[in-house]
């Protein structure tokens, strides 16, 4: 693997770790054959794990999938909604390209000045997750506390042909000030265009809106 390209694959892992995804560590007690063979006194090692929740199986599969193709590890059911695998090189690499929790990830460098395919599958990957398609208004939405984020969102969308978008907030939801960046109802059939989704309920409210959105021009 370059240490420094990254696949169509590997964005849409990394964009997932961004949206409904999660990164971890957890301590575990070395067996007595590894404290024999590493001859350490420490008696616990440092897991690093990744974590994958979607309510849509098809995107769970895709993230299954992506993880054998591009790292060559399984990921493995925790419950019926999410997966779960570990590795540290692995933890480092995600978090070089900006994998992190909802106040931290960023787009990294390397996919801001990738290929606009590469740019598409980062976006589409992470409204999967994010998103709304919000019928009445005749726009799409994503909701975050990581403003710093959101707006480097808005910068992929304008590369890919985007532009008619807002960020609005904060609005204070439990205490935490929360961000709406909206693609608004003049660009609505360009994402559909340039980006688009693979989440099956999303593509059906997103045709919806494009119909109802015909009807009012």
């Amino acid at each position: 693997m370059d240490q420094f390209k990254i696949s169509l694959a590997e964005a849409r892992l990394v964009a997932h770790i961004c949206g409904d995804g999660s990164l971890g560590a957890y301590k575990l007690k070395r067996g007595p054959s590894d404290l024999r063979n590493h001859k350490r006194k420490n008696p616990y090692r440092e897991v690093r794990f990744i974590n994958y929740s979607n309510n849509e199986k098809e995107l769970l599969a895709s993230f299954i999938k992506d993880v054998k193709d591009v790292y060559g590890l399984k990921a493995y059911p925790k419950n019926n909604n999410s997966v779960q695998f570990t590795g540290k090189w692995v933890f480092d690499r995600l978090k070089k390209f900006g994998a992190g929790q909802s106040f931290d990830w960023f787009i990294s460098k390397e996919i801001m000045d990738a290929e606009k395919q590469i740019i598409k599958e980062w976006l589409r990957a992470f409204f999967d997750d994010e998103s709304h398609v919000e019928l009445i208004k005749f726009r799409i939405t994503l909701n975050s506390v990581n403003l710093g984020g959101l707006m480097q969102v808005q910068e992929l969308l304008k590369k890919m042909k985007i532009s008619k978008t807002t960020i609005h907030g904060p609005y204070f939801t439990r205490g935490f000030p929360i961000y709406r960046l909206s693609i608004l109802k003049a660009d609505v059939e360009r994402y559909q265009v340039y980006v688009g989704f693979n989440h099956q309920k999303k593509i059906n409210d997103l045709n919806e809106l494009l119909e109802l959105r015909a009807l009012t021009l």
